[in-house]
């Protein structure tokens, strides 16, 4: 314990000294979410301590490198530290050890990451993806509801859906492919609206007022001609889904 609050004010003083440095780099999304420099490099050290040993290392003394010795056991720690020694006391690493820290952060991205997940890779390259395998696949399983899904999260999916089959289509254009063989649009309305309307529509699905239940009670018993109780056994008055921008509730007839 002792030990953890000594390397947390170790970590505190260095995050303070950075923060103070003239022209540090720092990513626009970095700071967006912590406008305090100090604050943001903190967050980033608790986040991810081998990303800031590779964007900060080489502002750090000895002294302030031995402060990460106690996560030497991460590969990439160790490296990052081995690498910055190396560089304090004049010296390079050697070819060897910069190709198995590339293995390792690509076994990383393979294990942890969604970076070479289908979905990714598909985004990343729409076209050599649909050339490979999409052009072999059921388009309208892209378009179905998945089990769990909330109509909103359907509904942006297949707008997204859209814009990467309209990418796609676009190559096969580019490139002379014939029409016949163009990447089908199975997506129905959503591919036909523009992307903030889809958004406008998510807002209304997720965020709709719950219809007062004497509002349904009047609409339901003027349409059937009938009292509510004779229709229904029991009416929860709590919506339990939505369904495009209505709302669902759970009845007994």
């Amino acid at each position: 314990m002792h030990a953890h609050r000594q390397r947390m004010a170790a970590m505190d003083r260095i995050a303070g000294r950075l923060s103070a440095v003239d022209g540090l780099y720092y990513p626009t999304s970095f700071l967006r979410s912590a406008p305090d420099h100090k604050a943001a490099l903190l967050a980033l050290l608790s986040r991810d301590s081998p990303l800031f040993l590779e964007r900060y290392g080489g502002a750090l003394s000895h002294d302030e490198l031995a402060a990460f010795d106690a996560l030497a056991a991460d590969y990439e720690v160790g490296w990052h530290l081995r690498r910055l020694r190396a560089a304090l006391a004049g010296g390079s690493p050697p070819a060897s050890r910069v190709r198995n820290r590339r293995r390792a952060y690509l076994d990383r991205l393979v294990r942890e990451g969604e970076y070479f997940s289908e979905e990714a890779m598909r985004e990343r390259e729409p076209y050599l993806h649909h050339e490979y395998l999409g052009r072999f696949q059921d388009p309208t399983g892209r378009a179905m509801a998945r089990p769990g899904e909330r109509w909103s999260e359907t509904l942006m999916r297949r707008a997204e859906e859209a814009v990467i089959v309209e990418k796609i289509r676009g190559e096969q254009i580019r490139r002379g492919v014939d029409p016949s063989e163009w990447a089908a649009q199975i997506l129905g309305k959503p591919d036909l609206a523009p992307m903030a309307w889809v958004k406008r529509l998510v807002t209304l699905c997720d965020k709709a007022p719950a219809t007062p239940i004497y509002v349904v009670r009047d609409v339901v018993e003027e349409q059937f001609g009938k009292s509510f109780d004779d229709i229904f056994e029991c009416f929860n008055v709590e919506p339990v889904g939505f369904a495009s921008i209505a709302l669902v509730r759970k009845t007994d007839c």
